[in-house]
């Protein structure tokens, strides 16, 4: 199976907040599982994974309830402000949503990682957590972090 695994969707009229789209007039129209069917037919790619394109909840319940009624959606790659006070509450409410498989996070320093309970309530879903770095990285601090979080599953976006 061939899967595309980071694909972003939109309502063109609800998306104007991402910078990405409302500063590229080829992105300027919905952009949507049926526009993109053809093209993974044509390519023989089987499936999809659904990326946050920017930073918003509502992206991620976007993205979910488009992937329940899209088959070619295999999963959802979501977006949670994972230092908001009820971050762990919120991640156990959207675990009502099967087809989510996780959260990303660019870090923007070591100050903005999650806590311990936020990590536990992503590893008792089984979510991973796909952490975008950056220039300003500090890999050294950021690989403990890691590596203290062994039951957690982990994508590196670099």
């Amino acid at each position: 199976m061939t899967i595309d695994a980071g694909v972003h969707f939109w309502k063109y009229e609800k998306a104007t907040a991402i910078p990405m789209i409302r500063g590229n007039k080829a992105l300027q129209e919905d952009y949507l599982p049926v526009q993109l069917s053809l093209n993974m037919k044509r390519n023989g790619v089987d499936a999809c994974v659904a990326v946050a394109a920017g930073p918003m909840e509502v992206e991620t319940r976007f993205l979910s309830e488009l992937a329940i009624t899209h088959s070619s959606i295999a999963g959802v790659i979501g977006w949670i402000d994972l230092q908001e006070e009820k971050a762990a509450e919120k991640i156990a409410e959207l675990s009502s949503y099967t087809p989510l498989r996780g959260f990303k996070l660019a870090p923007a320093g070591e100050d903005s990682l999650p806590e311990k309970e936020v990590m536990a309530a992503l590893a008792s879903c089984s979510y991973s957590l796909e952490l975008e770095l950056t220039p300003g990285t500090n890999a050294v601090y950021l690989s403990d972090w890691i590596r203290s979080f062994p039951e957690q599953l982990f994508v590196i976006d670099r």
